[in-house]
């Protein structure tokens, strides 16, 4: 009998130990291959979409051309998606690897017609305008914020399911249909709320389930040197009270717009007292860029990773004559001066981000993770932050044509193309200074999102509005069933610059730094201990020289 016991102990113990390794590590069982088919460079933020919402499911996937399929070894992925922003003729040996995949498989947009066995369920018949889509699984219909051009489908296989239906003018139309391991979207664009209706759907094309739950968070926004210590106070201890964590964005320089002078944390040291009550009571600084701007705008209002003027990647000093292509003689010379300027750009980004993480240091404030100002910045910038920042909060600039094109999907997600850095997206907005409707909207998108799988329902608040304001929101979003406020000092947070590394986890900071980390704490730290030895010794002295003069006239 006591075997028995015995033997099954240990088959129980084998099989959980098994069952945890499985939950732990399911993101890296997904070996997934993205291709695309592309008319332009444009077309590449279609891509990024797909590469964002697919992250949250694997950290291994391969993003590749049409034309690049021989370059992979084919048998080493579990997972297919293609997405055809271009209709092209595409090679024989691409479409039979396809048909001939043994593993789920998801088509978006153009060529599916050329998929003739797998997805032989799928018919087309022209293309329509969808203004709306719906949710078949609950029922949630959203408005598209323009029209967008759809595939018409038609299928008789009785084995196919509808998804999602698209609203036209003059009735509904099939946009999102599945049969067994296939799956196909029929329309181009992935901007929300076509991206978040597929990041849903991929918890079934990856098998995966609603395993994390709802996520609540709030950042508190641009927080620099001249901040309203008090008001910022008044949010700590409400916060604190309500035993809410939360993020504070510090940007460590406030620039003046018109002198350009310079005010550091070292110049705020109220500021700085603050900010470690919040750091020690529920807070967890990020870090907001080092000035949050870059030409002659005021921090906090500039742009500060990319050139808004010009709508381009940093290339030069703000002070230097901004060249285009049509300054060069030739191909080549402009050739030379984008290399020259990407490595402009990279020192610029490496410097921001050292100065900054070690400034923030120097006081005792020990950021967890990095977002960009308007979120503005360069693929180049996303790979020059991934040396320092494993997390990213925030969203997302997806094209390196134009800072207009943002992105967050609803969950947090490891994209490829961030280069290891997680992203905890920010979803529902923020209050702005004279918007009336700006809580509702933000009640409402709320609303929209709670029954998605693993959602953030996130939101970021600028602390001159004062605490009233945020008090509303707090109460809207205590409101959401089932939801746990996000603790970035509980999770797995890495930082590492110049003399400096900040880890975190399970609520515990550690900071391994040189002791002298940046020429900034030597001087500020100089400048420290002379005030706080220097004054008493003069007055020591002066003490001396008195009662010595006095002996000296009692002597005569």
């Amino acid at each position: 009998m006591r075997k028995i016991t015995l033997l099954i102990l240990i088959v129980t113990f084998l099989i959980s130990d098994v069952a945890t390794v499985k939950g732990n590590e399911s993101d890296n069982l997904h070996k997934v291959l993205i291709i695309y088919s592309l008319k332009d460079e444009a077309d590449m933020k279609q891509v990024k979409i797909l590469d964002i919402l697919v992250g949250h499911f694997t950290k291994d996937s391969t993003i590749i051309s049409d034309q690049e399929i021989d370059s992979v070894d084919k048998n080493n992925y579990t997972h297919i998606l293609y997405i055809g922003l271009q209709k092209k003729t595409l090679e024989p040996r691409l479409i039979d690897y396809i048909e001939l995949f043994n593993g789920p498989v998801f088509l978006i947009n153009n060529n599916i017609e050329q998929f003739t066995k797998r997805f032989s369920f799928v018919h087309t018949k022209g293309a329509t305008i969808v203004n709306s889509v719906k949710s078949i699984k609950n029922g949630l219909e959203q408005s598209l914020p323009e029209g967008r051009l759809a595939t018409i489908l038609e299928t008789s296989d009785v084995l196919t399911r509808v998804l999602v239906e698209g609203k036209t003018k003059t009735g509904s139309v099939p946009i999102l249909i599945n049969k067994d391991q296939s799956y196909y979207l029929a329309i181009e664009s992935l901007f929300n709320p076509i991206g978040n209706i597929v990041g849903e759907t991929l918890f079934a094309f990856f098998n995966e389930g609603n395993s994390k739950g709802k996520t609540l968070y709030l950042r508190l926004e641009d927080v620099h040197p001249k901040t309203e210590v008090r008001k910022l106070k008044q949010i700590a201890e409400y916060l604190k009270n309500m035993n809410i964590p939360y993020m504070v964005a510090v940007i460590p320089v406030y620039t003046n717009p018109k002198t350009h002078k310079e005010m550091h944390l070292k110049d705020a040291p109220e500021l700085v007292s603050v900010l470690r009550y919040m750091q020690d009571n529920g807070g967890s600084i990020i870090m907001h860029g080092y000035r949050h701007q870059y030409r002659d705008s005021e921090t906090g209002e500039g742009f500060e990773y990319w050139d808004v003027e010009q709508d381009r990647p940093i290339m030069q000093d703000r002070n230097e004559k901004t060249l285009t292509k049509n300054d060069f003689n030739s191909e080549q010379a402009y050739k030379e001066y984008v290399e020259k300027s990407e490595k402009f750009e990279s020192d610029y980004i490496e410097n921001t981000l050292n100065k900054g993480v070690q400034e923030l240091v120097t006081h005792k404030l020990y950021p967890l993770a990095f977002e960009a100002p308007h979120y503005a910045m360069s693929q180049n910038g996303y790979k020059i932050t991934a040396q320092h920042f494993t997390t990213y909060v925030g969203q997302l600039q997806i094209s390196n044509l134009t800072w207009k094109s943002d992105y967050a999907p609803l969950f947090e997600t490891k994209p490829n193309y961030l280069h290891g850095m997680n992203l905890l997206p920010e979803t529902i907005g923020f209050i702005a200074q004279n918007d009336e409707n700006a809580l509702n909207n933000m009640v409402s998108l709320a609303s929209k999102y709670n029954n998605y799988s693993d959602v953030y329902i996130s939101a970021f608040y600028h602390p001159y509005l004062g605490l009233e304001k945020l008090k509303n929101v707090i109460e809207k979003l205590q409101t959401i069933p089932d939801a746990n406020w996000l603790d970035l000092k509980k999770r797995n947070n890495k930082v590492e610059v110049s003399g400096v590394t900040i880890v975190s986890d399970s609520g515990d900071i550690k900071v391994d730094k040189a002791p002298f980390a940046s020429d900034y704490e030597r001087n500020y730290t100089i400048k420290k201990r002379v005030i706080w030895y220097g004054i008493p010794l003069t007055i020591l002295v002066l003490v001396l020289l008195i009662i010595w003069r006095n002996k000296k006239q009692r002597n005569k």
